[in-house]
């Protein structure tokens, strides 16, 4: 077949046509002569609905059966989630490309009144999930992460299907508590333009109607690898394929997803196996993220964002601001503010677990944290959490499943704002302790943009001297904007990542007081 006429193969299931969909729909904008045809059939993983993926021989159960097709020629492209490709390189085809990929996290769904009973202890904590690593993870995650269960530890159950089928099988499901899937299969589902998803899209909301919803977060659930990313695949040689793909495939996906299958394969790679690993680009600062559990028994927990910025290290906490005395010196009072009553459907975006005011809460209410330790304190106050930033920087939750819910950002009254996420302030801050003397200093971590700035003003010279230090978020966005240059503005994880990173983590190890 010539590049004027293309043949995409995919599976016949909603996703992978819908996938499929989005191929084709990129190559033609980007190829206007181009004509697309689709042809969808079932592969073996589709064909067997029994067995857990786990517990199936063949390699590539979703996928194994196209490669023929493609050698054939009687495709040219086929479409695949990228997690279903085994890890191994087939000899024949090829990944040519891809898209930008989609959320990458894990989606809990819950049924409100059962979970009520587990807390009582009046039931079993029953997730239904065929995933190793859903399971060995989410063991420990999730008695953090959702209220009053702490002392519970969820027992899983093997649960095969497509998306709608496994909905299905949950709500009939009377002894089940959760069900857990990829965000991205779900998201996409509920997004898709053509009008053959209409009905698939009326049932789901349906299903989903009076379910809770937690949106896992990667530290403590990292995905399986390749998760929310699609492969497409061609017969190896075939240069005229490839160049379609010019200005459309996307390299930081590509790139990342074949460095978690490359981690994977390290580890033994497979579906059966308990690891969960997650690369990403951070503001152009490689962001890895792998836990688990190896065959060989290796506990895995890594979380690392690499540092671009070179230096001369430290000689002690002499040339370091703050050290860990100084970190609850300096800083700000919270002086509570009247809150505003929580309107009907309307989710509340939380900056710090000190913005909370328990008046807001309701059986009803969405909230989301910008940080996980928030949303632990949270928990620990009995407030259901869906969902956190993880510190990573703020963005506004993606729930197509609620597209009706009005944001709010619960913070400080000083702090920055935007259109589609409103402030709604329950304290202010004011200044307390003495702006130390900074001169002698090198290393500078800041934990907000309030203290940068308030430290800024009693030192003018500030931002263009030393190495700063900060999160990924608005504080990253503060310092760049007052002056700091690319080859001093250190993006990190934190004070104990940054203070062990310097060499000085032994006396670092304290809670942070005064930050807003």
């Amino acid at each position: 077949m010539g590049t004027d006429r293309l043949v995409i193969a995919a599976r016949r299931s909603d996703l992978a046509r819908y996938q499929a969909y989005r191929v084709g729909e990129a190559l033609m904008s980007k190829h206007p002569g181009l004509k697309v045809e689709y042809a969808f059939r079932e592969s073996l993983g589709d064909k067997n609905q029994h067995d857990p993926l786990w517990k199936m021989p063949e390699r590539g159960v979703f996928t194994e059966d196209f490669v023929e097709d493609l050698e054939t020629g009687r495709c040219d492209l086929v479409v695949h989630s990228w997690k279903d490709l085994p890890v191994a390189e087939r000899v024949g085809t090829e990944i040519i490309a891809t898209l930008p990929r989609a959320d990458v996290r894990d989606l809990l769904l819950l049924k409100p009144a059962r979970f009520e009973d587990v807390r009582a202890g009046r039931a079993p904590f029953e997730i239904l999930s065929s995933s190793p690593r859903r399971a060995y993870n989410l063991a420990s995650a999730l008695p953090r992460l959702l209220p009053g269960v702490s002392e519970r530890s969820p027992d899983f159950r093997s649960i095969r299907g497509n998306i709608p089928t496994r909905l299905e099988k949950f709500l009939g499901d009377d002894a089940a508590v959760g069900l857990v899937l990829a965000k991205a299969a779900l998201d996409r589902l509920l997004t898709a333009p053509e009008g053959e998803f209409a009905e698939l899209q009326a049932r789901l909301r349906a299903s989903l109607r009076g379910l809770r919803f937690v949106v896992l977060p990667v530290a403590l659930d990292p995905p399986a690898a390749a998760q929310g990313a699609l492969a497409v695949e061609a017969k190896r040689g075939r240069a005229e394929l490839r160049a379609l793909w010019d200005g459309l495939h996307c390299a930081d996906t590509f790139e990342c997803v074949q460095e978690e299958r490359r981690i994977l394969a390290s580890h033994g790679g497979g579906c059966h196996q308990k690891i969960g690993v997650h690369v990403a680009k951070l503001r152009g600062h490689r962001f890895e993220v792998l836990k688990g559990l190896t065959e060989a028994g290796v506990r895995l927990d890594e979380r690392r964002l690499e540092r671009k910025i070179s230096f001369e290290a430290p000689t002690g906490w002499s040339e370091v601001f703050p050290r860990p005395d100084e970190r609850s010196g300096f800083g700000f009072e919270r002086r509570p503010l009247e809150a505003p009553k929580a309107g009907e459907a309307e989710a509340l975006y939380v900056s710090k677990a000190e913005a909370w005011r328990p008046e807001l809460a309701s059986a009803e209410q969405v909230v989301w944290t910008a940080g996980l330790e928030t949303w632990t304190k949270l928990v620990a106050r009995g407030v259901f959490v869906s969902g956190s930033d993880e510190g990573l920087g703020e963005r506004l939750p993606l729930l197509p499943w609620r597209p009706e819910l009005a944001w709010r950002k619960l913070s400080h009254a000083e702090a920055p704002s935007r259109s589609e996420l409103p402030l709604r302030a329950t304290y202010s801050l004011l200044p307390v302790g003495t702006v130390p003397e900074l001169a002698s200093r090198r290393f500078f971590f800041w934990a907000s943009a309030s203290l940068f700035e308030r430290a800024r003003a009693a030192n003018p010279t500030l931002a263009a001297r030393g190495v700063h230090a900060c999160g990924p978020g608005h504080t990253a966005d503060a310092l760049a904007a007052a002056g700091v240059s690319a080859d001093r503005l250190w993006i990190c994880l934190g004070y104990e990542d940054w203070s062990k990173e310097l060499g000085l983590e032994a006396d670092s190890r304290r809670e942070t007081a005064s930050v807003p």
